[in-house]
């Protein structure tokens, strides 16, 4: 029997970096994909092997205002799906969805990319859709090692170093899902061989403001600040994006398992070790 291979783009990234890591303790094989490197492009593939691609310029990537070199990496990406014809998995963002629709998402909801960064990834979804794969819409994920970017370990870290800092208020509510539980829904998303749906999305279905991620750190603290912390976060609105997950839309099999607060009571302890 052929041996199956897991490849995966953008290993070295936050994502990509923690699936490899995590396929690597269940004993699955798996190995990271540059498509910029052509000796990547010319090694063997098995038609059981499987692809899942983070290799994305990120939200503040200079690239995304490169029109001719997102076009050449789509046109390897489309030359590498053609030429090995593996199943393949787009990790995509829950912000091709918009922000400014009350209800949450249902993966046959029409997108609405609202800037260069969401533009990217639609495109790349038809590309990837186009070729057979399937997408994975991913809400805002936060902790694990690598994360010092998400807007809750940010929230986080503020308190743990007990500088002063101001807190911009937001009506803006978004879904936040902790990094365990997205690595469980790419693996059954994986293992699930039968499920036809070409969108799935992966999140809690809960919205959380910028608020409440605040209390819920100050209550795990035990502690009240005396000033107000101010954190940059999309407009200052009553926008939403939060996803449907019942059933129908998210991976077969899969429920999101911690909680918001659990969640943060885990990377408050993980936060204070990495300072030790």
């Amino acid at each position: 029997m052929t041996e199956r291979n897991v490849w995966i783009t953008g290993s070295t990234g936050y994502l990509g970096a923690g699936f490899l890591q995590y396929l690597r303790l269940l004993e699955i094989n798996c190995r990271p994909l540059d498509f910029r490197k052509s000796a990547h492009m010319d090694l063997c593939f098995n038609k059981s092997d499987i692809l899942f691609h983070f290799g994305d310029p990120s939200t503040n990537d200079k690239m995304l205002n490169k029109e001719l070199e997102l076009e050449a990496q789509e046109l390897k990406i489309q030359e590498f799906l053609e030429k090995t014809q593996m199943r393949s998995f787009y990790v995509s963002s829950s912000l091709v969805y918009g922000l400014k629709d009350k209800y949450d998402f249902k993966t046959g909801d029409s997108i609405k990319p609202f800037n260069a960064y969401t533009r990217m990834k639609a495109r790349r979804e038809e590309v990837f859709v186009s070729r057979g794969a399937k997408v994975l819409r991913v809400s805002n994920v936060y902790g694990g090692v690598g994360d010092s970017k998400s807007l809750i370990i940010r929230v986080i870290d503020h308190y743990l170093k007990g500088a002063p800092f101001n807190f911009l208020e937001s009506n803006g509510t978004r879904d936040y899902i902790f990094v365990q539980d997205v690595y469980n829904a790419f693996f059954h998303s994986m293992e699930s061989m039968q499920d036809r749906r070409k969108f799935l999305n992966i999140g809690t279905g809960k919205g959380s403001s910028v608020s409440k991620i605040k209390d819920i750190v100050e209550k795990e603290l035990n502690s009240q600040v005396i000033r107000p912390l101010k954190i940059k976060f999309p407009k200052a609105t009553s926008d939403r994006n939060v996803l449907d997950v019942s059933v129908d839309y998210a991976p077969k099999g899969w429920r999101p398992q911690t909680s918001l607060p659990v969640g943060i009571s885990i990377e408050i302890s993980n936060r204070r070790k990495y300072a030790e």
